[in-house]
């Protein structure tokens, strides 16, 4: 027998110091200090070598081959232990254990609950997928004993006698998840969810569904009444919940309409406010100046009156009303008067630059500035144009008149094509006619300095 254990893993010493110096982010190397310890799926068939973590408050150590509970006595203070998909075929082992809180004992080979009375504070156990029930009732008599017991899964097992409800389960209030889908007995206890969820009053959960209240209400008159009970109370809480819903809507509606009241009171505060501050600061105004004199400009002359003074408004016709003109007035004619007198400061200060640069270009004419060379090409090429075109209008009449010419002259003409070319303008012809130009320049710009000095004057 220790021969053949021998070939399967064990949780030896050595085993152990290597795994606690894997990973040091989870494990402490001092055993006892060590609150979570992963055995899981290693493939172990016994539990032993663990009597020096007596700090261990959780243990996985599912998947394996593990046949029994044991080797756990000195863990006191564990509060989890996973020890599902094993071998595992009747509950024991778990009496020193006092602080246990969950147990997880799925898809093993348990018969029969057994082995917990000294784990009254266990609150979660897990048994689905084992074959308690198979030999009755007794298999799970001894649930009533666990008070604190809150989850209870018993899916897939072989229960299906309906005494479960009334010996076992009722004497479990505190049950609040509740799964026993899959067990034969779902389908002999008539009525089957509704009847769970009136005899457990503290259930919220039962196999794959939550259990609202509306369901506890239908359950509690299904039991009372029948299905006649269940139907009105169908339509009574529809009723109340219609109620509700419409209690809400008004609700709403009266907290959006007290805010909108609040906001028009804040909104008439701020008006207000602002007023008083308006009449407050014209007051204050008023009494620091004099009411001012009216000055009447009229086609009656003009005068000047007091407010006290003027005439009663039904005895004024339209036509007699005069221009009223007050401090007010005055300062905006004050204001008028200053932003023309900055134009007129800057048309004369460019007319001013316009004169000046006209003046000097008729002091340059005077002392005789040549004329740029481009100008001077551009005016012997317009010289010659016109001297050209008169030489050609003298041609046309000489030619006229020599009509009667004989073959040989105009032979003559075609074998010396030059004796009738004309030639260049000469060079005096050229500077008198820059001399014409200069002394019309000369003229237009005195012409357009008078101007200009004109209207300097007249902005003086």
């Amino acid at each position: 027998m220790q021969a053949e254990e021998e070939k399967y893993p064990r949780i030896t010493d050595d085993f152990l110091k290597k795994l606690l110096r894997s990973d040091i982010r989870i494990y402490y190397s001092t055993r006892y200090l060590n609150d979570k310890l992963y055995l899981h799926y290693k493939g172990f068939h016994k539990i032993e070598n663990l009597s020096d973590f007596t700090g261990l408050k959780v243990l996985y150590i599912e998947g394996n081959a593990i046949e029994k509970i044991e080797g756990l006595e000195n863990c006191t203070d564990l509060r989890c232990l996973y020890i599902q998909e094993n071998c595992i075929r009747e509950i024991s082992g778990l009496d020193t254990l006092s602080e246990l809180y969950t147990l997880n004992l799925s898809d093993n080979m348990i018969r029969s609950i057994s082995g917990l009375s000294n784990n009254q504070k266990l609150n979660t156990l897990l048994l689905q997928r084992n074959s308690i029930g198979a030999n009755g009732l007794q298999d799970i008599l001894q649930l009533a004993d666990l008070k604190s017991l809150s989850v209870l899964d018993l899916s897939h097992n072989k229960i299906d006698d309906p005494e479960i409800l009334p010996q076992v389960l009722e004497k479990m209030p505190q049950i609040g998840v509740l799964y026993l889908q899959g067990n034969p007995v779902c389908k002999k206890i008539e009525n089957y969810r509704k009847v769970i969820t009136y005899k457990l009053p503290n259930l919220k959960y039962l196999d794959d569904r939550p259990i609202f209240e509306e369901d506890r209400r239908f359950a509690q008159a299904f039991a009372i009444g029948g299905i006649q009970a269940e139907r009105e109370e169908r339509k009574k809480w529809q009723e109340e919940k219609e109620a509700e819903r419409l209690r809400n809507h008004l609700a709403f509606r009266e907290m959006v309409e007290k805010h909108r009241n609040e906001r028009v009171e804040q909104e008439a505060a701020k008006s207000s406010e602002s007023t008083t501050m308006s009449e407050g600061s014209s007051d204050e105004w008023n009494s620091s100046n004099e009411t001012p004199e009216v000055s009447y400009i009229g086609s009656r002359g003009s005068e000047t009156k007091s407010e006290d003074e003027l005439p009663p408004l039904e005895e004024v016709k339209i036509e007699d009303i005069p221009f009223i003109t007050g401090v007010r007035n005055e300062d905006k004619e004050e204001k008028e008067n200053f932003t023309s007198k900055l134009i007129v400061e800057e048309k004369k200060e460019k007319k001013e630059e316009e004169f000046k640069g006209t003046k000097i270009m008729i002091e340059e004419v005077n002392e005789g500035v040549e004329v740029k060379n481009e100008e001077r090409i551009v005016c012997e090429e317009k010289i010659r144009e016109e001297v050209t075109e008169n030489e050609e209008e003298k041609g046309e009449k000489v030619g006229e008149e020599e009509k009667v010419a004989s073959n040989t002259e105009e032979s003559e003409e075609i074998l010396n094509p030059e004796i009738h070319k004309l030639d260049p303008p000469s060079k005096d012809i050229v500077e008198q006619r820059l001399n014409q130009i200069a002394s019309q320049e000369k003229a237009d710009l005195e012409l357009l300095m008078r101007k200009q000095q004109e209207d300097l004057d007249e902005l003086d």
